[in-house]
């Protein structure tokens, strides 16, 4: 069985304050949500061997804003982040720590800033740098300096006037075209601390890393959805920049994929670059103009198919289902791993994983 540590650590320095003995833990990730939780009971009435009580010292290490929760998995670290909120309906305290991300949606960019022939990495990177200099506004995070070959030009990014989030600039430009992904993960080489990584074209592997399947006794897939939506299939999306009226910004992108068009609007009424606007608005259709098939899979997590390390967050999989009336012959498809979340047992059963994927 998986052996669980629940980490309590000090925001910004890093500094490990002790192990928090956490029950009816959840936790998860998306792929296209970078604000993950994590929710988890703690129990105030816990003492020491001696009976003396823990109350005061747990409630010091989940200070909502100052301290973090890492996760660690049989010695390494799957999950991260901020204590933001707790309740106490009675002497079990409920938990909710939030992936550092959601902080960045509460920082504003307080000045005009301009990126002429910059690598679109980089200018994630120093938004993030930025944000974390500003006296007071340090959370801790490690920025990754890398780079895509993709040269983006933003002139402005931003006026000061706007006061734009940081997490609001750096997300619209990993949704543009090409576009990349990125997230704060945990790193546990230099102690238990947030790094912001970044992944281009895509994070995980673009080649099969698992083989799930429903085959009776040693199959991984316990059970599972399958769900298709053509509602959100549109072909033609029209994109609206900054300006009013007829002066205003104005590109349309269209994809077409055979079944009678659909339409929809896009509007960035903050970004003045037309070359920006045309981009996200080529993304967006990129995105819609296909049939989504989607699943979602429970599965067990005592399988090495699985098990933590068989595969990640992005991962191709290959997903095998056989003799399942749903289907009017074998489904064996290859599909993107978009999420995934996992209950830990207190009784020391085996994990509640469920994986959402996706049509990559």
């Amino acid at each position: 069985m998986t052996e669980y540590r629940y980490l309590a650590v000090a925001v910004p320095s890093g500094e490990y304050l002790g192990d928090l003995p956490l029950s009816a833990v959840t936790f998860g990730e998306e792929l296209e949500q970078q604000v993950s939780e994590l929710t988890a009971s703690l129990d105030l009435n816990a003492k020491t061997r001696d009976g003396r009580s823990l109350a005061a010292r747990h409630l010091a290490w989940t200070t909502p804003r100052v301290t973090a929760i890492f996760v660690e998995a049989d010695g390494v670290l799957v999950w991260a982040g901020v204590v933001y909120g707790r309740q106490r309906p009675s002497t079990t305290m409920r938990l909710r720590a939030l992936n550092p991300w959601a902080y960045f949606g509460r920082r504003r960019l307080t000045e005009s800033r301009s990126y002429v022939g910059v690598d679109q990495l980089t200018v994630a990177a120093d938004l993030v740098s930025w944000a974390q200099a500003v006296p007071g506004g340090d959370l801790g995070v490690l920025v990754d300096a890398a780079t895509s070959g993709v040269v983006v030009d933003r002139n402005p990014i931003a006026n000061s006037w706007e006061y734009r989030p940081i997490a609001e600039l750096v997300e619209e430009l990993a949704q543009s075209d090409p576009g990349f992904e990125f997230a704060i993960v945990p790193d546990g080489r230099i102690g238990p601390r947030f790094r912001l990584q970044f992944w281009y074209p895509q994070r995980g592997s673009a080649t099969v890393s698992a083989l799930w399947s429903s085959r009776s006794g040693r199959g991984s897939i316990v059970d599972f959805t399958w769900d298709e939506d053509g509602l959100g299939a549109d072909t033609v999306v029209y994109g609206i920049g900054a300006g009013e009226g007829e002066s205003s910004i104005r590109t349309v992108a269209t994809l077409a994929d055979g079944a009678p068009i659909t339409e929809a609007v896009m509007t960035w009424k903050s970004i003045t670059n037309v070359d920006t606007v045309a981009s996200l608005t080529r993304a967006e259709v990129a995105n819609r103009a296909r049939l989504v098939g989607s699943m979602t899979l429970e599965l067990d997590s005592t399988n090495p198919a699985a098990a933590w390390g068989a595969w990640s967050l992005g991962d191709l999989v290959r997903i095998v289902v056989e003799d399942d009336p749903r289907f009017t012959e074998t489904l064996d498809v290859e599909q993107r791993v978009v999420g995934w979340q996992r209950s830990i047992d207190d009784d020391g059963k085996p994990d509640a994983l469920t994986v959402t994927t996706r049509t990559p």
